[in-house]
């Protein structure tokens, strides 16, 4: 096997693009346990990218979600006790899901059973995707961090004349409030 380029998502970083190299063997498990910190285990997401990440420590940070749709139990596996670890069990067939991944990932495309790289427009679509969490996570942060009786739209000082226009919160601002 030759050298992979993956896309790294380390926990609070923007993804990049990383190499993984070969090793003496020619496969890539050194290098993967490297970006994960442990054992591998890997998800297929809904666009065909495979998520690789730490799957031996329940301790690490949540790093992304991934959307996704339920896929049920499968066949064969209909009087298997299911055990589930996340709130309201395992979802439906077809209904809205998601995977949480926690501590750092890569991803990266597979061509029969074999890892290979992911390309430039994949990792322009999760940066694009990425920096938007990022900045809703951060706004998110902020909002909480403003204490009560400030504009959570500006941090101005409220003031009971004014009333902040996007219905966020009271405040004192030409520029976001409008006045009662």
């Amino acid at each position: 096997m030759s050298d992979v380029q993956v896309i790294v998502c380390r926990v609070g970083r923007l993804p990049t693009f990383e190499t993984l190299t070969a090793d003496e063997r020619g496969g890539h498990l050194t290098a993967m346990q490297a970006i994960v910190g442990g054992y591998v285990g890997c998800v297929t997401l809904d666009d065909g990218l495979d998520c690789w990440f730490n799957d031996g420590n329940d301790e690490l940070p949540l790093n992304r979600c991934f959307p996704t749709t339920g896929r049920g139990i499968p066949a064969g596996f209909e009087d298997a006790i299911v055990i589930d670890c996340t709130d309201g069990g395992a979802p439906e067939q077809g209904a809205p899901a998601e995977w949480r991944i926690c501590g750092d990932l890569f991803l990266a495309r597979s061509v029969d059973g074999e890892i290979v790289s992911a390309t430039a427009e994949d990792l322009a679509r999760y940066l694009a995707r990425f920096e938007a969490d990022d900045i809703a996570d951060a706004k998110r942060a902020n909002d909480a961090a403003i204490p009560e009786g400030f504009c959570k739209t500006c941090g101005g000082e409220h003031c009971p004349h004014y009333t902040c226009a996007t219905g966020l919160a009271g405040g004192f601002c030409d520029a976001c409030c409008d006045e009662d």
